[in-house]
């Protein structure tokens, strides 16, 4: 049940206007105003309109249900019919939609409910990359990636973004580790081995020589 649809305002009309919606509403589905055989539904109605306005009139009660819109839960469904996993996917979705437009503080909170939900290594790796988008989350966001990886340690894509994350942050050494880790668990990656080339060679010409004689590709791969 959408309280907004219900008194047939927007999400962001006024006090005065829901007021006013009210009165006008109230007075128009008030169950005296209908015949006996139809009393009981105008009843069910009317109780709708006054829990919708008994909920949006009060500032604190209005802004805790517009965050539940803002969080997708469905409307006249009460969350009990939903399964663990049925909320898991329904956050997931949400975060991955808000990452693509940017949004970056809100895909975290979504995703947050997402592992909440249900613990998955697509749910820590959207939360990873999410977080890394967010100022003064960086470290979150690492751990996310890594708990992701620790749940599906073949996904040479998991490991990719982890160490283009600890790039970024300047952990060179750390992000050489997750590379190596990487290529050992998913030789096959296509990105890993690009990242592998690109970090060998913005080295010094001291490690370029050595990257020659073995580096992060040679190393695993020269031998036969």
């Amino acid at each position: 049940m959408d309280h907004y649809r219900t008194l047939q305002v927007s999400r962001n009309c006024s006090r005065e206007e829901l007021h006013k919606a009210f009165r006008r509403l109230s007075k128009s589905h008030h169950p005296d105003s209908y015949p006996e055989s139809e009393r009981n539904q105008a009843e069910k109605k009317y109780q709708q309109i006054v829990i919708a306005f008994n909920t949006l009139k009060d500032a604190r009660q209005r802004e805790k249900y517009d965050r539940t819109l803002e969080l997708g839960v469905p409307a006249g469904r009460p969350q009990a019919e939903e399964s663990n996993e049925e909320r898991a996917k329904r956050y997931l979705q949400m975060g991955q939609a808000r990452l693509e437009k940017s949004q970056y503080e809100s895909a975290v909170e979504a995703l947050k409910r997402a592992v909440y939900f249900q613990e998955t290594a697509e749910g820590w790796f959207y939360k990873g990359m999410a977080e890394v988008k967010v100022s003064g989350m960086g470290k979150e966001g690492v751990r996310s990636l890594e708990r992701a990886i620790a749940m599906d340690p073949r996904n040479g894509a998991y490991y990719a973004e982890l160490v283009r994350t600890l790039q970024h942050f300047g952990l060179k050494t750390r992000a050489r580790n997750a590379l190596q880790k990487g290529l050992q668990a998913a030789p096959g990656d296509r990105e890993l081995r690009v990242l592998a080339q690109g970090m060998e060679g913005g080295d010094d010409d001291r490690q370029d020589k050595a990257g020659k004689k073995g580096g992060l590709l040679g190393g695993l791969f020269g031998k036969k």
